[in-house]
């Protein structure tokens, strides 16, 4: 048949008509609103997993790779603020490694933070101060070694200007003042003989014939030698003390060579 006149033609349609929403644009927008929301309120790991779901749906959006990257940051500043407190308290208790691995777990976030570059340095240097206390401690007969005293000697000039100064760094300090003024003291020695046997003490020298020789000797071990024509040398070997009085040490030539 044809054509009814008042049909509409496809010139007469407006291009003004209302288009469809985008169901998935919307939900974006909605995420994006959700994720800042949650940022903007502190509760960041929330606002993460929102603004990640976003990204699933905008990977390029340049709303969303801003508001991720705030959102680092401040997770980022909310964890090196943990472990600054961390640190402090471990400090404060004197758990120095502990502290150290609050500092050392920081600078792997962020490896130009000022607290933890300060706190491993001054961590590190207090490890290894109580260390080396510790070491002389419990061997105090290392300081009967000239060189090992001399480095206890530094140690205590060291740790004298450690800060903070603790209990515990004070009392270990005083402990080790105390050895190594007892490793200073002579020791009161006497040496008796038979006024026939020649007598040497290795680090001290030789001293000949007599009776009895007394000495004040520096804490530690010592060899002392007797020597006799026509009998066996003799070799003995003591240990002067710090504190432990006088000591006295017999060396004679008995056994004739046949």
């Amino acid at each position: 048949g044809e054509p009814d006149p008042k049909a509409p033609t496809p010139e007469d349609v407006s291009d003004d008509a209302p288009a469809q929403p985008d169901p998935t644009r919307q939900q974006f927008q909605e995420l994006l609103s959700r994720g800042l929301a949650a940022l903007h309120s502190g509760q960041y790991r929330q606002a993460r997993d929102t603004l990640l779901e976003a990204a699933a749906i905008d990977p390029q959006s340049d709303d969303i790779r801003e508001a991720l990257y705030q959102v680092d940051e401040a997770l980022k500043l909310e964890q090196l603020d943990r472990l600054q407190g961390l640190a402090a308290v471990a400090e404060q208790k004197g758990q120095w490694p502990k502290a150290l691995e609050m500092y050392l777990a920081a600078l792997k976030i962020d490896p130009n933070v000022g607290f933890a570059l300060q706190g491993r340095q001054r961590t590190m240097r207090r490890i290894t101060i109580d260390r080396r206390i510790d070491f002389f401690l419990t061997q105090p007969e290392k300081l009967y070694d000239d060189r090992q005293l001399e480095n206890a000697i530094q140690l205590l000039l060291d740790a004298g200007r450690v800060e903070p100064r603790d209990a515990d760094l004070e009392a270990n300090l005083h402990q080790l003042d105390q050895l190594v003024t007892a490793a200073q003291t002579p020791v009161p020695v006497t040496i008796t003989s038979d006024d026939l046997t020649d007598v040497a003490v290795y680090k001290v020298g030789r001293l000949g014939r007599f009776e009895t020789h007394d000495l004040q000797l520096r804490p530690g071990p010592y060899t002392v030698v007797g020597v006799r024509d026509g009998y066996r040398d003799v070799r003995l070997r003591f240990t002067a003390k710090p504190g432990a009085g006088p000591l006295t040490v017999r060396v004679v030539c008995i056994e004739e060579i046949r």
